[in-house]
């Protein structure tokens, strides 16, 4: 429209094999302002529709587990550490994916604002608001009423269904610290501190959900009792993902977790050597706690307590920093090339800068880098089952430390 003013304006039509509603149609609309004169204020809104995908992992399970290619059962009590056939048998499940199922619909609308300062820094405050609809969870179309199954010859059929919501309010703050661009590495004084980067991003977010995924049936058989902070651990329509598209503010994900802080730091002050150090922590994720019984009679062990929510649990927060360092050895004829286009930053506060990409003819470089540096305990896998021994307590740990050498040649 101005050069201090751009509207972006757009549509997409998503069209999905096994995915029998078509009037998935997405309108969206972006703004950004830049009211001040100098440019270092910017005004950022978005709003639009988005669809997610059929889960893969929801189309293998119902192709596989249909009672006939692979066949599921169920033995109430059974021995160990051999669980055999000594236990009560009931008849196989079946998982069928039907033609009540519609591609999730994700409403999302933000709003930020992205400030610059002294030309090396840049914050941006950006809000978002995301409604989700059509989600998928699972009902038992062979449930027993009073003891006695509909089929007899099946135990549980889960048809998919798309009748579940979410709710997801995120407020995500980002900055950025880059006084020069990092490339080309072998080229300028041999200390300069301009060659330092920082980034980071916090985000405070509350992710609502009464559905765990397309095969998740509702112990309480209705979809009110349901609604309670989102567990995740299911891709493609339980989250916010948004196939192929970028929307202001992005990286939301399908777990409820409160607080996440990512902080990079990237270091070439001295000339060829390369070093980077990572921070990633966030705040504990949410379980449910379960009775470890079939206390409703349908075959299906995910009982809760009376008076017992879904995911009113907390396991534990995660931590984790990372490192490298490196030295490029580069020698040759050095190769013109034409200025490249670099993105620096993250989130709002991210600049588009050219780049010189003039660089030697050949690059030999060496490197060490470390995962989980500091061998942070983070633990996974928390039971909510009552009748567990494992109850409350976690039973795996993930991404222990991890040390890579390598050596990368270019040419």
């Amino acid at each position: 429209m101005r050069k201090n003013l751009t509207l972006t304006p757009g549509v997409r039509y998503e069209l999905q094999t096994h995915v029998g509603n078509y009037a998935n149609i997405g309108p969206r609309f972006g703004a950004t302002w830049a009211p001040l004169a100098g440019g270092q204020t910017t005004l950022r809104g978005s709003a639009g529709i988005f669809y997610d995908w059929l889960p893969t992992s929801a189309y293998d399970q119902a192709l596989r587990v249909d009672g006939f290619h692979q066949q599921e059962i169920n033995i109430v009590d059974p021995s160990f550490p051999v669980p055999g056939t000594s236990g009560v048998i009931v008849p196989i499940n079946r998982y069928v994916l039907g033609g009540a199922y519609s591609a999730p619909r994700i409403t999302r609308i933000s709003a930020g604002v992205d400030q610059g300062f002294w030309k090396v820094t840049r914050v941006a405050l950006t809000y978002s608001y995301l409604r989700g609809s059509r989600l998928a969870r699972g009902v038992n179309l062979n449930a027993p009423t009073d003891g006695v199954r509909p089929d007899p010859a099946l135990a549980s059929i889960i048809d998919v269904v798309s009748d579940a919501a979410s709710r997801q309010h995120q407020l995500q703050l980002d900055a950025s610290i880059n006084p020069g661009a990092l490339l080309p590495l072998s080229k300028g004084p041999r200390v300069s501190f301009r060659r330092i980067t920082v980034f980071a991003n916090y985000t405070l977010a509350s992710l609502q959900n009464n559905t765990d995924g397309p095969f998740s049936v509702a112990p309480t058989g209705q979809l009110a009792a349901e609604w309670g902070p989102a567990a995740g651990g299911v891709s493609g329509g339980q989250g916010f993902g948004v196939p192929g598209v970028f929307v202001l503010g992005g990286g939301v994900g399908t777990t409820d977790i409160r607080s996440r802080l990512n902080l990079a730091v990237n270091n070439q002050v001295i000339r060829n050597v390369l070093l980077a150090i990572n921070l990633n922590t966030n705040t504990a994720p949410p379980y449910t706690l379960l009775t470890g019984r079939d206390d409703n009679g349908d075959g299906i062990f995910n009982d809760r307590p009376t008076g017992v929510g879904r995911n009113t649990q907390r396991a534990s927060g995660q931590t984790t920093i990372n490192a490298m360092v490196g030295y490029v050895f580069a020698f040759g004829h050095t190769t013109a090339l034409p200025p490249g286009i670099g993105v620096f930053g993250s989130g709002g506060a991210a600049q588009v800068r050219t780049v010189d990409q003039g660089t030697a003819r050949y690059r030999l470089q060496l490197f060490v880098q470390a995962q989980n540096l500091t061998n942070e305990r983070n633990y996974l896998g928390y039971s909510g089952t009552m009748t567990s021994p494992f109850f409350g307590r976690p039973t795996t740990v993930g991404g222990m430390r991890k040390i890579d050498a390598g050596i990368n040649v270019s040419f």
